[in-house]
């Protein structure tokens, strides 16, 4: 577990229903204070906004 490098949700809609503009918008805060205050990522990045209305499908791949 030491070894992961990425973080993720999975929203699996047979075990609950979302809402989910609150759901990106818990996601996209606590990825942003992730990266501000654990990564050390400069703290301007808080400035960023999430629009929900911008993000309707999300794919990430990941390479080893």
């Amino acid at each position: 577990m030491k070894n992961i490098v990425v973080e993720g949700f999975d929203m699996d809609y047979t075990l609950a229903q979302y809402k989910l503009e609150t759901f990106e918008s818990l996601t996209y805060n606590g990825t942003i204070r992730k990266l501000v205050y654990d990564l050390g990522y400069p703290r301007e990045v808080c400035l960023f906004c999430h629009l929900f209305s911008h993000f309707k499908k999300k794919l990430m791949l990941l390479t080893y």
